[in-house]
């Protein structure tokens, strides 16, 4: 599932918006696979992942992503 909130504008890079997400997931594997993912989609990049919900929250607040995915 996808939880989050926008926080602002979207910011830009070389003249296209991009969504900046990221990804809280106990599984190694699908976390990589997401990060993967993203990377390959124009729009969107990861900025981060971890395995727990607290260093989740330490990480939203140094990174400011736009999305979570839980």
């Amino acid at each position: 599932a996808m939880v989050g909130h926008m926080s602002g504008p979207l910011r830009t890079t070389g003249g296209g918006k991009e969504l900046r997400v990221l990804i809280i997931d106990s599984s190694d594997m699908l976390r990589a696979t997401l990060a993967d993912l993203l990377e390959y989609l124009p729009g969107l990049r990861c900025v981060g992942t971890t395995r727990s919900g607290l260093e989740g929250v330490a990480l939203t607040r140094d990174e400011c992503p736009d999305a979570v995915l839980v």
